[in-house]
């Protein structure tokens, strides 16, 4: 159970950061009907911790057991900011500012296949595969379907909030169940 319990504020919260990115895309009324919704789904989420904290040992509610996992845990996510400072150099002296939010969403992606293992949370396979596929249908739809540059921000923010919402509701009803 250790870092399960944890990893729900975390989804909820990256969550939330994503959709108020993603919410930048929009203008007027839509934008804060965006952000009121975002903020609410996060709160659920943080109130569904809240209570399950409650009933946990403490230990559930860290991370890596060990320091070596602890190292590694810090490894991967040096790895993943050192790689979305990069997607962004590089996106902007190729004069392809928009494609950012697409490729730190495939970046972030990527580093859940290495946290499945250290956190021994499987789901977080289909988590990383979720937000490389959401990085992947942005890059391939916007451009094929001609659609406006808003959606190079909302798509892959927004799919990426889903995503990580949708992990943290189901490390809810894991940990009620365990």
């Amino acid at each position: 159970m250790r870092g399960r319990a944890s990893g729900i504020v975390v989804m909820a919260l990256f969550g939330a950061v994503w959709w108020a990115v993603g919410s930048g895309a929009l203008t007027g009324a839509a934008r804060g009907l965006a952000l009121a919704v975002g903020g609410s789904v996060s709160l659920l989420l943080l109130a569904g911790w809240w209570r399950l904290r409650r009933s946990l040992p403490a230990e559930a509610l860290g991370g890596p057991a060990d320091t070596s996992g602890s190292r590694r845990f810090g490894a991967v996510n040096a790895a993943q900011w050192i790689a979305i400072v990069l997607v962004v150099v590089v996106a902007r002296a190729v004069d392809r500012p928009e494609i950012i939010p697409a490729l730190v969403c495939l970046v972030v992606g990527a580093h859940f296949f290495p946290l499945a293992g250290l956190f021994d949370a499987p789901r977080y396979r289909l988590t990383g595969g979720a937000l490389v596929a959401v990085a992947a249908a942005t890059l391939l739809a916007v451009p094929a379907l001609g659609l406006p540059g808003g959606a190079w921000r909302a798509a892959p923010c927004f799919g990426a909030a889903l995503v990580l919402w949708a992990t943290s509701a189901s490390w809810v009803a894991h940990v009620r169940q365990a």
